[in-house]
């Protein structure tokens, strides 16, 4: 069986660079797991997703704690955050929706968006924006 962590980067890596997504920014946005020397912007990283066991309803389920990180080098902070709410539509839809995506081995039982945090970065120019959001899952075998 594929670790709930793991599961869960696959299926937004894929969600990401889906075509809705896509369309909702308004601008290509590049979508990476690991950044390259030289990216073009903008861009979303998928930094780090934080398991933490959940024993619940007789199951051993998984709380993820999800954190991307939106960069951009437009004027002012209004396309990182744009793309940041494109994120927050196609990952974490409000209660009573489908789940946004199916995960391998594991069922999504609950999701929910924490928050987004616009940032400008040292360097004067780029503005990064630091998204998190959790989700419950439980295995499927």
């Amino acid at each position: 069986m594929i670790a709930p962590a793991l599961a869960l980067q696959q299926a937004v890596n894929a969600r990401l660079k889906a075509p809705e997504f896509q369309a909702l920014c308004e601008v290509a946005v590049g979508v990476h797991d690991r950044v390259p020397k030289d990216p073009s912007f903008p861009y979303v990283n998928i930094g780090y997703i934080q398991p933490i066991g959940d024993l619940a309803q007789g199951y051993d389920g998984s709380e993820l704690n999800l954190t991307l990180h939106v960069w951009s080098r437009a004027v002012g902070k209004v396309e990182g955050q744009r793309i940041a709410h494109a994120v927050r539509l196609v990952l974490t839809p409000p209660p009573g929706d489908p789940p946004p995506f199916d995960l391998e081995d594991h069922e999504l039982v609950n999701w929910r968006f924490e928050g987004s945090l616009p940032l400008d970065d040292p360097d004067g120019v780029t503005t990064h924006v630091v998204f998190t959001a959790q989700f419950l899952t439980r295995p499927t075998a």
